[in-house]
Formats: C-alpha cells, sequence, structure tokens
C-alpha cells in the first residue's frame, strides 16, 4: 500500500494505536494472568498486556493451546471484542 500524504499516514497509525488499545482494555478489563494466542501479537499490543501485569505467549499451535485449555481449565476465545464468557467474569 502506497500511502501519498504524510498526514494520512500519521492519522492511520493514530487509529490502529487507539484500536490496539481498545482491544487490550477489554482483555485487560478480565485480569488474566496469560494471554496465549495462536497467531501473532503486536509490540504495542504486547506492551499494553505487560504493563499490566499480564504475561501473553503469542504463535502457539492450535492443537498445543487446546491441550494447555484443558489441562488448566481455560476459556479459549476467538477474540476479545463483544461478550467474553460469563466464566472469565
Amino acid at each position: 500500500m502506497v500511502i501519498g500524504c504524510v498526514g494520512f499516514r500519521a492519522t492511520l497509525l493514530k487509529m490502529e494505536e487507539e484500536y490496539i488499545k481498545d482491544v487490550c482494555a477489554e482483555i485487560i478489563k478480565h485480569k488474566p494472568d496469560v494471554v496465549i494466542t495462536e497467531k501473532g501479537l503486536s509490540d504495542l499490543a504486547m506492551h499494553f498486556l505487560t504493563k499490566a501485569g499480564i504475561s501473553a505467549i503469542r504463535r502457539l499451535r492450535k492443537t498445543d493451546n487446546n491441550r494447555i485449555s484443558r489441562a488448566c481449565g481455560a476459556t479459549i476465545v476467538h477474540r476479545a471484542e463483544g461478550t467474553l464468557p460469563d466464566i472469565m467474569l
């Protein structure tokens, strides 16, 4: 993607930062000890989670994620936005 206007690029970066901050705030609201992802986790998100005292593990295989979930009784959530399961509240 080519962005011609410097101001437009700065606006996009600000929007991305706000989105990541909002998603992290939704996760932090539930006070988990650990967040495990099967995909990547941005450095900015890692910063917000670490600042809140939450450890994060990224790029775990789905089978390992399921195994950890069963072993410790964790709930797998596919999206941070919206309603999280009542078990987490």
